[in-house]
């Protein structure tokens, strides 16, 4: 659990001679960060609150932000999580399939967005790594940073005190409290997809454009923008598992992928239960990350 890490405090004794400091650190902060909550306006019918950072959520619609990257989480609560897919392409032909499971998940808070660019620009600034090789098409600091490899996504997680998603925490959190086929309900919608709508796009867009595409937990981008990166080695034994918190096999050749990015057309693959798969070393253009909090 990480506490109240990123929390400062002034002693009642200094505090008149560190107010003027102090003002003048949270201009900056606020500036540095101006990135780092584009839709903060947009209003929610989800009824949350937001948390003080390292505190787990009660309830469906809690917020919380990370402090050292001013990362949004929202909450999903623990419960039940129906591990199956039965995915098949527009003309009906099955592409994958493997049998129900049931699995437990304890309650863990999910970035509301992908990483950004603006973010992890800053990451690289504040740690003086070079930023990824730029993907040719046009993207401001509110798109979904690409062309990571899973170490340095990882590397980017440590760095801000989170991790990656499981694929069974992520596909839990698209699925929704309702286990849905995508993020927004059973039903193909290309409006919801955020870039691919049966045209194959240029680029990425900038997170959360569209509403009406999140998740029942509120988690933006989860498909149509970038895949991502999630923490455990790839098994086709998806469901060869038990218990609460599962976490993959131990070892392997490739990481775990979920979410259909910006490059793909077939409906299919936009399904909240598809796998992907990618040796950890790679880095493309439709792959980014978002990050999680356990406990």
């Amino acid at each position: 659990m990480l506490g109240s890490q990123g929390k400062r405090f002034v002693r009642p004794s200094i505090l008149g001679a560190a107010l003027l400091v102090s003002v003048c650190f949270a201009e900056q902060t606020q500036n540095e960060f101006d990135f780092a909550a584009p839709h903060r306006h947009v209003e929610s019918d989800m009824s949350g609150h937001m948390l003080p950072w390292g505190v787990p959520g009660t309830k469906i619609g809690d917020e919380t932000i990370n402090p050292i990257d001013r990362m949004e989480f929202v909450w999903v609560p623990a419960g039940s999580f129906v591990l199956w897919t039965n995915d098949t392409d527009p003309e009906g032909r099955l592409l994958s399939a493997h049998p129900f499971k049931g699995i437990r998940l304890t309650g863990f808070w999910i970035g509301k967005y992908p990483v950004t660019v603006g973010q992890y620009n800053l990451y690289c600034k504040k740690q003086g790594l070079p930023i990824p090789k730029d993907p040719g098409f046009p993207r401001t600091d509110l798109h979904p940073i690409v062309n990571v490899t899973w170490t340095q996504a990882m590397a980017y997680a440590q760095w801000a005190k989170v991790t990656l998603p499981t694929e069974y925490q992520w596909e839990r959190a698209s699925r929704g409290p309702r286990n849905s086929n995508y993020p927004w309900g059973d039903i193909w919608n290309a409006s919801k997809c955020v870039n691919s709508v049966m045209t194959r796009r240029s680029g990425t867009s900038v997170v959360g454009k569209v509403e009406t595409a999140r998740s029942g937990f509120g988690a933006y981008d989860m498909e149509g923008n970038v895949s991502q990166w999630c923490a455990n080695w790839f098994s086709k034994d998806y469901t060869d598992v038990s218990g609460t918190n599962p976490v993959g096999p131990d070892n392997g050749a490739e990481r775990g992928l979920r979410g259909g990015g910006w490059g793909a057309i077939n409906p299919v693959l936009y399904r909240s239960s598809f796998r992907f798969h990618l040796n950890p070393d790679y880095r493309l253009d439709i792959c980014g990350f978002r990050c999680v909090v356990t406990f």
